[in-house]
C-alpha cells in the first residue's frame, strides 16, 4: 500500500472516531469531496505553476522549484488551520466518542429477534 493511501486511511480512521455515528456519512462525503478536489486542482495548479517560472516570457525568472514551494506553502497553511482548529474546539482534551460506543442489541445472525412482552405495560386494548 502506498504511503498516501496509508496516511488517508488513518486521517479517515481518526477522523471517524470523532463524530456520531449518525454522522458518519457526512464526515466521509466531506473528507472524499476534500480530497477529490485536491487531486483534480493540485496537478492543473503545479504544471501552470511550473509554465510560468520556466517558459513564460513574462515570468519573473527561471525557478522550476516553483510548483515544490508552492506545495510548502499549501503544506504549512492547512497546518496553521489545523493547529488553529484543533486549539479553539479543543480536540486534544474532548474524548472520543469511540471510547464510549453504542451497540444495539442485535439477534444472531439468520435470526430475527423479536422483542419481549412487556406484561407490566399499559395495554391499549384493555
Amino acid at each position: 500500500m502506498p504511503l498516501a493511501a496509508s496516511a488517508v486511511a488513518a486521517i479517515n480512521g481518526l477522523l471517524s472516531r470523532q463524530v456520531p455515528d449518525n454522522a458518519q456519512g457526512e464526515l466521509q462525503g466531506a473528507v472524499n469531496a476534500a480530497n477529490s478536489l485536491a487531486t483534480t486542482i493540485g496537478p492543473i495548479a503545479t504544471t501552470q505553476i511550473f509554465f510560468y517560472f520556466t517558459t513564460a516570457p513574462n515570468s519573473p525568472g527561471y525557478f522550476p522549484g516553483a510548483p515544490f514551494l508552492a506545495a510548502a506553502i499549501c503544506v504549512a497553511l492547512a497546518f496553521i488551520i489545523f493547529a488553529t482548529a484543533a486549539w479553539r474546539f479543543e480536540l486534544s482534551r474532548r474524548p472520543s466518542i469511540a471510547n464510549r460506543p453504542i451497540v444495539p442489541d442485535l439477534a444472531p445472525p439468520g435470526q430475527i429477534r423479536i422483542p419481549p412482552i412487556d406484561e407490566d405495560a399499559d395495554d391499549p386494548r384493555r
